[in-house]
């Protein structure tokens, strides 16, 4: 189950993380929500 923190700390889809945090945003995502594929961490990153 998804948290509001963790909703919050996405940015909109689509938008390209810049803040050059990626790796953490990824290790956060997979603590929050065990294991993910990359294109699952990539849709919920914005990233490609």
């Amino acid at each position: 189950m998804e948290t509001a923190a963790a909703r919050a700390a996405l940015p909109p889809a689509g938008v390209p993380a810049e803040d050059g945090r990626t790796r953490d945003r990824v290790g956060n995502l997979l603590l929050e929500h065990g294991p993910q594929t990359a294109a699952e961490l990539a849709a919920r990153l914005g990233v490609s």
